[in-house]
């Protein structure tokens, strides 16, 4: 993926968007001046933003998907082969074989390199390095190594990771042969050295640059609040590529649009992250499956842990150093 190939196609979206950009608060705008040249359209609108998630995820997750499949292909010929034709028996056999494989862990390491890759690279060129060049960049850790951020990140993280696993109770209960089926492969990716820093290093850090970064830096030049959590959450679930993990992992793209918004940078949504999968890690350890016990300590865990981030919120900056 060249530079030219990217700027390009930046410029055929915003061209696009442009065409929808005029929206009835703009019409209202316009009958209160009387002059449609008195509106003067954002650099990138609405639609404009939308249509650039898409393509960070298109991006992304072709390069991610050829890297998988070139890695993948041994099993997935010896699953085809064994399945005598039947597509179904194939994609059995597939996954069964995906349970077991070393190339899972080792394709899953390269395929979230070459993510990782992407989006920092993109992320540089598009939004850091013309920021830092007109002065606009700031140091970060002086802003988040206060009362106040401590307290959202560690307990805003854990109530969000609190209601996605209630969200993931639900939606295992629904559909329990799929979610036993997308765990064990899951579960294979992370093994060995590799799958571990893959899903516990390299993946976040590929996700957060790609949502928190591209996307939400471009959103935030056409939407609110709001509007910036909604797209946080929307595209930090496409890109799960399932509808278990695309459902439960909205309330953390939702939190995790919030700081980003708030921030102003990727930087307190990655240690987000890295918080949210060490408590993954702690909690495993005593979580033992779904049952009424462990719904009602995670529905607790939410209900405190989201009362502490809400006085958080409302903590007056001059108290937070």
């Amino acid at each position: 993926m060249s530079d030219e190939f990217v700027t390009q196609t930046e410029e055929a979206v915003d061209t696009a968007a442009e065409t929808f950009e005029y929206t009835a608060e703009d019409a209202a705008e316009t009958e209160e001046t009387g002059n449609l040249a008195d509106y003067e359209a954002p650099r990138t609108g609405k639609v404009g933003a939308y249509l650039f998630g898409l393509l960070v995820f298109l991006v992304l997750t072709v390069a991610s998907t050829i890297v998988s499949m070139i890695g993948t292909f041994p099993l997935q010929q010896r699953a085809v082969l064994a399945s005598g034709g039947d597509v179904a028996k194939a994609q059995e056999l597939l996954l069964a074989e995906m349970e077991n494989s070393p190339l899972v862990p080792i394709t899953q390491f390269f395929a979230s390199f070459i993510m990782f890759v992407i989006a920092g690279l993109w992320y540089f060129f598009k939004f850091y390095k013309p920021a830092k060049e007109e002065g606009r960049v700031t140091p970060i850790l002086p802003k988040i190594m206060n009362l106040k951020t401590i307290l959202l990140i560690v307990f805003g993280t854990t109530s969000a990771y609190a209601l996605a696993v209630l969200l993931q109770y639900g939606m295992t209960l629904l559909m329990p042969d799929y979610a036993s089926a997308i765990n064990s492969v899951l579960g294979s990716a992370l093994n060995g050295v590799m799958g571990i820093i893959a899903g516990v290093l390299l993946a976040p850090l590929a996700e957060e640059i790609a949502v928190r970064g591209l996307i939400l830096r471009r959103a935030e030049k056409s939407f609110g609040l709001v509007g910036c959590m909604i797209i946080s959450a929307v595209f930090f679930a496409v890109f799960h590529l399932n509808p278990i993990q695309s459902v439960y992992v909205i309330p953390m793209g939702l939190f995790w649009g919030y700081i980003g918004y708030k921030y102003k940078s990727v930087i307190p949504c990655i240690i987000c992250h890295l918080v949210n999968n060490l408590i993954a890690v702690i909690i495993s350890s005593w979580a033992d499956g779904i049952n009424v016990r462990n719904a009602i300590i995670f529905a607790a865990i939410f209900v405190v842990c989201g009362v502490i981030t809400f006085f958080a919120i409302k903590m007056p900056e001059k108290e937070t150093a």
